[in-house]
């Protein structure tokens, strides 16, 4: 049986910056709708390209999450993870146990927020920085 640390060490989390357009700009401009790529159902997306918004649903105001991602707060608390309900943090409540096992789920959360996966996706200022629901949703769920 793996340990927890090798599953982690197994799991490929890509590394989180800034994204840049083609020209090196940090702001690119959106895609036309047309060249927009469509969220396919979670039923045809496969198991190597799923994210966190595949497998859970990911909001604010959540009382019947799993756990919560501290979304405010200063760059070393934001992204932490909570067992307790706060209408302000983000709720994630897997609707996919089939593919994701809940404690599995947030335990990789805290990895995540101990490794300082979320403080390049955070913004504002020092004691004050925030992350969204779609930084959340956008996080790779792959298996090998």
């Amino acid at each position: 049986m793996k340990s927890f640390k090798q599953i982690i060490s197994e799991m490929r989390i890509p590394p989180v910056g800034r994204s840049e357009g083609p020209s090196g700009d940090p702001n690119p401009q959106r895609k036309p709708p047309e060249q927009q790529r469509s969220r396919e159902p979670e039923d045809k997306v496969e198991l190597s390209q799923m994210t966190m918004g595949h497998v859970a649903d990911i909001g604010t105001n959540m009382e019947d999450a799993h756990f919560w991602i501290t979304r405010k707060g200063s760059d070393k608390t934001v992204g932490g993870v909570s067992t307790q309900f706060h209408p302000e943090h983000i709720g994630v409540r897997i609707k996919r146990t089939d593919v994701l096992d809940p404690n599995f789920a947030k335990y990789m959360m805290m990895h995540m927020h101990n490794t300082g996966y979320f403080k390049p996706l955070a913004r504002g200022s020092t004691n004050l920085m925030n992350i969204t629901t779609d930084h959340v949703k956008s996080i790779p769920v792959s298996f090998r």
